[in-house]
């Protein structure tokens, strides 16, 4: 059983005699630190007794039944209560360069933000290996994810002369992905999922980084085979030249030449394609146009660089994907970009707006491409200073820091030194009673054969989600809450267009690999068990790599007699 805060409901607690005698007892409920003495009564089978709770932020019961010769036995049990409503996050991320100034001001209407500042890169890089470790979700992209991020502490600790202590957690990931893995020897998003080129890759790149530390790996010579196999036939482009650029990279011995003499690899459509291409040229030593590469150059208000063609963003083709290529091929050029390759990390830095990046494959490729640049520039750091001046004044030499600002707080933010400092502000609030929103999604909740929203202890009922996506979408996770006092009548297999389901105590979370334009339901059996006032939280459904194209329903309220 679980509450959701606001759900009022009726706990009982039952005395059973099974000596055949009647027998005098005192029954005790203890509830929110209240005890409530039920008086006493002659039990000769049963007696059962309701009290009625408001769930807050935790709730915990206890019931006992007391005897005059000194007899007593009972009975603790503690609720889990989750919060009414949608979190939310929301901030901003500053490299400060040089000397410079700015305000902050926190929204009255708004919750308090945290503030935090550090003058070594490597602190933010490490909040956010920790941001990956303990992601909720466990598809095969976010294990491997999750089996770098472990890996990249171990190199972090080996860099400041201390224990690595991820031993234990690097060998249950390892089997995990060995499990996972399918018969053809590749990687789909999800245990059994069709393979998916990039997730193969992804995650043979982090057993090879556990090989390299000395763990013991599953064999890779059926999914190297695999790959060499659909180099030579797939007709995709953007597929063939990753394989290619892996196989190098991994010293597997073909003609690199031949394949990219092919007619399919002398034209490229975009920048994406254009960086796959030219940095596959530059590993083999074929001459490529670093001015082409050059005009798709862009800057962001603060100064900081990146590269784009402004095409429509997929989880490999971004903005930041791009200018990731872009960092690797400048930084294994003969010319010396050591100032553009700074500017790049910036943009890599402020686009970490809300306190992270904005999914778990980002996240490690950031982390994986520029760490190795932040812990050259970490060995000497001169502490700059910040001063932070209005309703909060203070001088701060000592990093990192954190602080937190409430609503309607103002301050100026100085910032002195030679060095950089990373600093962000932002907050993560929850939104009570959140209205309905849609965009190129729209979502809504209905129960099945009830239009009342009263349901009927101890009768199954099914809860349907309608989804409307009104644009072909690819990574789709759609989470369903479901109300307090229920559980789960059963847990039902895939459907259309499903391609994993996770069943949590208080919701549960739809995946879908591909989801073509048009209008799904998604059901889900429950089944009402304890009388009470509940809160539904709104469902909703978001592109789980772009998080910010999402859409919700409203809360709703739902009793169960």
């Amino acid at each position: 059983m679980f509450l959701t805060e606001g759900d009022s409901c009726e706990i009982t607690g039952k005395t059973l005699n099974y000596s055949g005698d009647s027998a005098e007892v005192q029954r005790v409920f203890e509830a929110e630190g209240k005890e409530i003495i039920l008086g006493e009564s002659a039990v000769k089978n049963i007696i059962v007794d309701t009290i009625p709770i408001v769930a807050n932020d935790s709730v915990r019961v206890r019931y006992q039944v007391n005897r005059s010769d000194g007899y007593f036995d009972g009975e603790v049990r503690e609720i889990p209560v989750f919060t009414q409503g949608i979190k939310k996050a929301e901030g901003a991320f500053w490299v400060l360069e040089n000397d410079t100034m700015f305000n902050i001001s926190v929204d009255s209407s708004l919750s308090e933000c945290t503030i935090y500042a550090s003058a070594n890169a490597v602190d933010i890089l490490q909040t956010e290996l920790g941001n990956i470790i303990n992601y909720r979700f466990d598809c095969n992209e976010q294990i491997a994810s999750k089996l770098m991020a472990l890996l990249t502490e171990n190199k972090i600790a080996g860099f400041r002369n201390e224990e690595a202590k991820n031993d234990c957690e690097i060998k249950k990931l390892i089997r995990l992905l060995s499990d996972n893995q399918n018969s053809d020897g590749s990687w789909g998003w999800w245990k059994n999922s069709a393979s998916e080129t990039w997730i193969t890759l992804h995650v043979i790149s982090a057993l090879m980084e556990a090989r390299k530390q000395q763990y013991e790996i599953p064999d890779l010579s059926f999914a190297t085979n695999n790959l060499i196999w659909k180099a030579g036939n797939t007709e995709d482009f953007n597929v063939k030249v990753q394989i290619l650029k892996f196989l190098f990279q991994m010293n597997v011995y073909l003609d690199y030449r031949k394949y990219i003499a092919e007619d399919n690899l002398k034209k490229t459509s975009n920048l994406k394609e254009m960086l796959q291409l030219s940095a596959l040229k530059q590993l083999i030593g074929i001459p490529f146009s670093m001015d082409t590469l050059l005009k798709f150059r862009q800057t962001t208000m603060f100064g900081n660089v990146y590269y784009s063609d402004d095409s429509k963003e997929t989880v490999e083709n971004s903005d930041v994907q791009n200018t990731l290529l872009m960092y690797g091929i400048l930084k294994s050029d003969t010319t010396d970009h050591s100032k553009e390759l700074s500017l790049m990390r910036n943009y890599f830095l402020e686009k970490r707006s809300a306190a992270s990046w904005q999914n778990t494959y980002e996240s490690i490729r950031i982390i994986e491409t520029i760490l190795p640049d932040m812990l050259d520039s970490g060995k000497e750091i001169i502490q700059p200073a910040l001063i932070l001046s209005g309703d909060t004044n203070l001088r701060i030499s000592e990093f990192p820091f954190t602080a937190t600002l409430k609503p309607d707080c103002k301050i100026s933010v100085s910032k002195t030194g030679t060095y950089p400092v990373y600093f962000t502000c932002y907050r993560k609030q929850i939104v009570r009673n959140p209205q309905a929103t849609e965009n190129d999604f729209r979502i809504s909740t209905f129960f099945e054969n009830d239009s009342t929203g009263t349901l009927k202890a101890g009768r199954e009922i099914v809860l349907n989600v309608q989804v409307s996506v009104q644009k072909d979408a690819e990574y789709v996770m759609i989470r369903i809450p479901v109300p307090g006092g229920c559980s789960y009548a059963s847990k039902s297999g895939n459907v259309s267009f499903e391609s994993h389901r996770e069943y949590f105590r208080n919701e549960t979370d739809i995946f879908c690999q591909y989801l073509p334009k048009g209008t799904y339901t998604f059901k889900v059996k429950i089944l009402p068990r304890f009388s009470g006032s509940y809160h539904l939280n709104p469902a909703s459904i978001e592109l789980m790599y772009f998080p910010v194209f999402s859409a919700n329903n409203e809360m709703k309220k739902v009793k169960v007699e």
